[in-house]
Order: C-alpha cells, then sequence, then structure tokens
C-alpha cells in the first residue's frame, strides 16, 4: 500500500482568530490541524479547561489536531548568558528546572486532550558557549524523552536555526541518537535551506526513515528572505517530493506554515492549492543543458506549470551552472554524461549555442531520453536531414516555438485554415528589436556558430510564414548588413518572398533600434480578408476584417514586455501532457524536428539569394 502525506495547516497561519480559521479549513476540505497559537497566545500557555473548549471547537467541525507545535525546548539551557532575539510565538524562554518540567507535563495533558500523540520539540536556544553536542547533557531533555514515552507521545524533533540543532549533521546524530527512545523528525525544509544545507537526494534518504512530520513554507530567493505562498519561491518542492515520496516508510504529516503576514488566508489557500497539487500531480522530470539567457525562461515555465519538474541542468561554464542551479535549487551536474544517466529525467532541455544543438540531442536519443530543444536545432538542412533518419530522433524530438501558443497567432493560424483570407494578395513580417554590442561578442556574432540572424532573431516569423503560405512560395530574395564592428551576422536584412499566384510580401529584421525592442509583427491581407498581429513576441491581436463577418475588429493592442512572450509556459505545459499521457489542445502546436527542416532549407535559401 503506498504511503500517504497527509496534509495539516497551522491554525494561526490562516488566522489569529480561531472561527475565521476553522471556517477556511472547513470550507477547503482539510482535516487535520496543527495547533501552536490562538488568538496570539501560545497553547501551552492556556488553562487546561479552556483547552478542552478550544477541542470541542475542533471536534465539532469534524477537525483533527495533527500535532501539537509547541515551543517546548525553544528556551535557554543556561539561565545565564548571551540572549538571543527570535519569534517565540507568545512564549517565555527564560525558565528554571521546575518551569520546563512543569510545561513537558502540562504539553502531555494538552496532546492527550487533542487527541493526538504528535508533539514538536526543540533543542535549546543557541547561547555563547553551547555547542549542539551541548543537547546531550540536558537532564530536561531526557526528562522529556522519558515522559513522552510513558504517555505514549511522539516528539517530533524540528532543526530551527535559532537552536542548537539545525544543521543537517548534527540533526541526524541526533535522531539517530534518540530514535530508540522514540525521538523522530519533525523536518521544516525551508529552515534546512537557512542553514546552508544541501537538500539533494542524498539528504531527503537520510532523513526519511526519521520523518514523520514536514513543515513546508517558501521564500522569495536565497538572498531575500521574504516569504512568499509555496510554490512563488526559490524553493524545488517538486524535485523534493519526487524524492521523498518513494522512500518515506509510513503515512506522515505535511503542514503549511507560510509566515506571510499580509493577507495570510489568501497565501494559506494559493499554498494549499500548491501543496495539493505537489501530492497528487504528475510530473514530467526535465534537465537542462546550457545556463544561459533563455535557459532562465524555461526554467520558470517549468516552475510556473504542476505538471513539471526541474531536475537540474548542466553547463561547460560551471560558474554560470552553479549560479543556476543555485538560483533553480536543482542539481548541478558535473558533466553531460551525468546528467544523462540520472535515470529521473524523462526530458533533456537544451538550451546552448545553436551549433551544438544536433550533437547533444543525438547523445539524448541514445540514452531513451527526450529531447527539447531551443530553436534552430539544425543551421545546416543536410545535418538535420541526417538526424532525422533515426525514427527513434525523429519521432522524440521537440524544437521551441513558443510563439505558436500565443492566442493571436493561434487565430491567425485558424482564420487562414478557414480560408478567411481568400486569395493572398499582401503580407509582411517585422522584426524590430534592439541588440547591443557585447550581445554580439559571444557565439551569437559568429556565423558558424549561430548561421546567422535568419536563424536567431527571424526563425519564429519564418516559420509561421511557412506553416501559412509554404507551398506557394515561388522565388525569394535577401538583403543584409552588417553595421557593428566585430560582428558577422547581420543587422539589418530585408527579404522579398515571391508566391506562385502572383502576389509578394516581404520580411524585415532590424536589430539596431534605438533604445528597447519595439516589434515583431506579422501583416496578411487577401481578396476577403486582413489581419494583424503584433507586439514584442506576436502576442498582441491588433486588426482584423472579413468579409464573412462583415466586421471590423480593432483592438487595443494588449500585450507584454518580455520579447520571447509567454508561450514558454504553455508549451511546456503542453509537452508534459503528451508526455504523461494527457489529453491537451494545443499538442497539434508542438514542432518536431522533421517540421523545422523546411524552415531551415528556406533560411539557407534566403542566405543563398543575398
Amino acid at each position: 500500500m503506498k504511503n500517504k502525506i497527509n496534509i495539516s495547516i497551522n491554525l494561526d497561519e490562516i488566522s489569529d482568530d480561531f472561527d475565521k480559521a476553522v471556517k477556511f479549513l472547513v470550507k477547503n476540505k482539510v482535516k487535520f490541524v496543527e495547533i501552536r497559537t490562538i488568538n496570539r497566545k501560545n497553547i501551552v500557555d492556556f488553562d487546561i479547561e479552556d483547552v478542552k473548549k478550544v477541542a470541542a471547537g475542533l471536534s465539532k467541525n469534524d477537525l483533527k489536531v495533527s500535532a501539537i507545535a509547541s515551543p517546548l525546548f525553544k528556551w535557554y539551557l543556561n539561565q545565564t548568558g548571551e540572549k538571543i532575539l527570535h519569534d517565540n510565538f507568545s512564549f517565555n524562554p527564560a525558565l528554571n528546572e521546575n518551569q520546563k518540567r512543569e510545561y513537558i507535563l502540562k504539553t502531555i495533558k494538552i496532546a492527550k486532550i487533542f487527541g493526538t500523540k504528535n508533539v514538536r520539540v526543540f533543542s535549546n536556544l543557541k547561547q555563547d558557549g553551547l555547542k549542539s553536542k551541548d543537547l546531550f547533557r540536558d537532564v530536561m531533555f531526557k526528562y522529556m524523552l522519558q515522559e513522552f514515552s510513558k504517555a505514549r507521545i511522539v516528539p517530533l524533533l524540528e532543526n530551527e536555526p535559532v537552536c542548537l540543532i539545525s544543521k543537517a549533521d548534527d540533526y541526524l546524530v541526533t535522531l539517530q541518537k534518540y530514535g530508540k527512545q522514540g525521538l523522530k523528525a519533525w523536518w521544516d525544509i525551508a529552515n534546512s535551506y537557512d542553514v546552508g544545507d544541501l537538500v539533494d537526494g542524498n539528504l531527503i534518504k537520510n532523513l526519511a526513515i526519521f520523518v514523520e512530520y514536514l513543515h513546508v513554507k517558501d521564500k522569495v530567493s536565497r538572498i531575500e528572505k521574504t516569504y512568499v505562498p509555496l510554490g512563488k519561491g526559490y524553493i524545488n518542492y517538486k524535485r523534493i517530493f519526487s524524492d521523498l515520496l518513494p522512500v518515506i516508510e509510513k503515512d506522515i504529516f505535511s503542514s503549511i506554515e507560510t509566515h506571510v503576514h499580509s493577507d495570510k488566508v489568501q497565501a494559506t489557500k494559493t499554498s494549499l492549492d500548491h501543496l495539493n497539487g505537489l501530492l497528487n500531480q504528475k510530473r514530467a522530470a526535465y534537465a537542462i543543458v546550457g545556463a544561459g539567457r533563455i535557459s532562465k525562461k524555461h526554467s520558470l515555465a517549468i516552475k510556473e506549470n504542476i505538471n513539471s519538474e526541474l531536475r537540474g541542468v548542466f553547463d561547460i561554464d560551471r560558474k554560470k551552472a552553479e549560479s543556476f542551479a543555485s538560483e533553480s535549487d536543482v542539481k548541478n551536474y558535473q558533466n553531460l554524461n551525468d546528467l544523462l544517466s540520472d535515470q529521473k529525467v524523462e526530458v533533456v532541455d537544451i538550451c546552448t549555442p545553436h551549433h551544438t544543438h544536433i550533437k547533444i540531442a543525438q547523445k539524448v536519443i541514445a540514452v531513451n531520453k527526450i529531447v527539447l530543444s531551443e530553436k534552430p536545432f539544425s543551421i545546416n538542412s543536410k545535418g538535420l536531414e541526417e538526424y532525422l533518419k533515426d525514427n527513434k530522433s525523429a519521432g522524440n524530438t521537440y524544437v521551441v516555438f513558443q510563439n505558436l501558443f500565443n492566442k493571436p497567432v493561434q487565430q491567425f493560424i485558424d482564420n487562414f485554415r478557414k480560408g478567411k483570407f481568400g486569395k493572398i494578395q499582401f503580407f509582411a513580417a517585422n522584426i524590430r528589436w534592439s541588440r547591443d554590442d557585447d550581445y554580439f561578442k559571444d557565439w551569437h556574432g559568429k556565423i558558424r556558430f549561430s548561421g546567422g540572424s535568419l536563424f536567431n532573431q527571424a526563425i519564429h516569423s519564418i516559420q509561421l510564414l511557412l506553416l501559412l503560405l509554404g507551398n506557394q512560395t515561388k522565388n525569394v530574395s535577401y538583403q543584409k548588413r552588417t553595421v557593428r564592428k566585430g560582428s558577422e551576422v547581420e543587422d539589418i536584412g530585408n527579404a522579398v518572398i515571391n508566391l506562385k499566384n502572383g502576389a509578394f510580401g516581404y520580411l524585415e529584421l532590424c536589430l539596431v533600434n534605438k533604445g528597447e525592442n519595439l516589434e515583431s509583427s506579422f501583416y496578411l491581407s487577401g481578396t476577403k480578408g486582413s489581419m494583424k498581429i503584433d507586439g514584442k513576441a506576436l502576442n498582441s491581436l491588433v486588426y482584423e476584417y472579413f468579409d464573412s463577418e462583415k466586421n471590423k475588429r480593432v483592438y487595443g493592442g494588449k500585450s507584454i514586455s518580455d520579447i520571447y512572450g509567454n508561450g514558454h509556459k504553455i508549451l511546456i505545459k503542453t509537452l508534459s501532457d503528451k508526455i504523461l499521457g494527457k489529453k491537451d489542445v494545443n499538442q497539434k502546436y508542438l514542432i518536431k524536428a522533421k517540421d523545422v527542416l523546411p524552415v531551415i532549407r528556406f533560411i539557407e535559401k534566403l542566405y543563398g539569394n543575398s
């Protein structure tokens, strides 16, 4: 039988108001609750009669208590010595032995009233001169273990950064030392990041035998410690849960502790939805090769889709890879073979210079993984033809043309296929972007590495043009100019494309617009209709008129500032759905390597007529 993770929520993370928190739990069908404070008063400071009233209120709403998030041992081992500042949730940490003993015994009573066997404990607050091993001489800790054992209460040790036991090595040693006396792990995953632990498969495997309780919360980044709802920060819980679920040995709890102070209810709801997705949604596993500019767009798209997870990255530039791995919270593979040997990776996402795409893809296919490559995938049609001779390569290689997932582009294609334009009379594609000199100092400015600007900036417009008019083209010509020093690729280009029916159109490429990226637009006019889309990346519908509808529509041109558009997110979702065997209406827009071959041949034809 598969082990299960039961979801619980810390009551005061929802609201300080008991009734409001309970209402949220009932509405969202959460069956378990964790108790720490109510109305800003710590539960261990409640009178026993008041505890019974709280328990009755929970029972009335069919809520069960997963654990008492007690403050036990979040106090000072020595009454004298340095006092540190921390949030102790309205609990006084300066106690003598008698007071500590009373709290231990009272907490047992409280746990019994709530009908839970789980009680969180800490390891004493840090003080000058104290080390982690000083916990082992604490008579109160041993007393707690003894009394909890008698009462059949399970002490769950949290890895709290302000306490003696927080680092993974100390945590494991302590759990091993007191495991036979009933001590188990209350693993706050975010705390492991705070103390600099590497939360990888090894740590997860080592902790799994002790873990009976998880705390999940998220932060903006490793540098900016602001708390955000689960899934909105940098901690890669998808990867963590994928590694954890197969190795846990029993049913456990995972409790949401957002620490978000503004709109706590919404933050908790967002976190709950994400946690449900983590536990219930199957995911396709990706690894990225190449940690350059575009890889961050891929990483974000994978992060934003609950059906996808990023496992790791490799780049020959080790500093880039290290930075990317840290930012995305993934494994930094030491070499490509290290990545390819990872059995958990299903899709290898290639974000490297153009000339390397096929070579890397061949190695990926050889180990029976799926290829997702940035465009163009090939800058040589003969090389692509050779690659496509292998059926496994042809059937398992996808190329990123994210603009096809933009709604305006899909509407354009749909109108064309329905014959709304009539006989084509004119078309125009414009790319007016800004690229500074630094952009071309690396491989982007070398013909043998990038292939030229048609393979780089213009390929999305060319692909759309051929999708619509590919079987109607007759002949082409191309003028190009390189206006900056030190670059081999064109900054300005203009192609004229003649159709078999006598119509013609043009493709304009300009990478010297001053200030910012201006537009990427596509216009088509025929005997029955006209339509234009633009925006930074063909993501804005501007104008359409069709005789069949007798209605002109001019749009405000809603757009986004990102030149890559927002199609990556939809593309990743669509590909992951396909891998997972789920139907998706957008799957017809996925581009395989064989679909790119006409595009590569067309670009070669343009350069051959320049």
